[in-house]
């Protein structure tokens, strides 16, 4: 009696590369350098998340992030400490930091922290 064994996984194996879809670099960094440097392989389509940033280091604060130099932000313009989007082609997500102790505007709020909360340096104390 002969027996007749079936590999579906083999099948797999004849797919052309496509069916998988494209894989893109996913470059994680931050400005000022040196806070956050990954890069990732990623299959086209899937839904990549940032990693967790250091929200204080060495004297900075973490600001926003942007995905392919658009800032992301929540709802209410707040940033978001993670972000993610769907890979569509290769992309860049960018952590940017300000020093703790720097208030360019001289309005007694922290760079670092209009940036986070409202995205620039428009606001004052008395905009609550």
């Amino acid at each position: 009696m002969r027996t007749i064994r079936s590999f579906a996984w083999l099948s797999i194996l004849a797919l052309p590369i496509s069916s998988f879809g494209s894989i893109f670099q996913v470059f994680q960094l931050s400005e000022p350098a040196g806070f956050l440097s990954q890069t990732d392989a990623i299959h086209q389509g899937t839904n990549h998340p940032s990693v967790p940033p250091p929200l204080f280091s060495n004297g900075y604060a973490f600001g926003y992030w942007t995905i392919d130099d658009v800032r992301i932000a929540g709802p209410d313009g707040r940033s978001l400490t993670q972000v993610s989007s769907v890979i569509q082609a290769t992309s860049t997500y960018k952590a940017y930091y300000f020093q703790e102790s720097t208030d360019s505007d001289s309005d007694g709020i922290m760079d670092w922290f209009e940036y986070r909360m409202f995205g620039d340096l428009s606001r004052g104390p008395g905009d609550d």
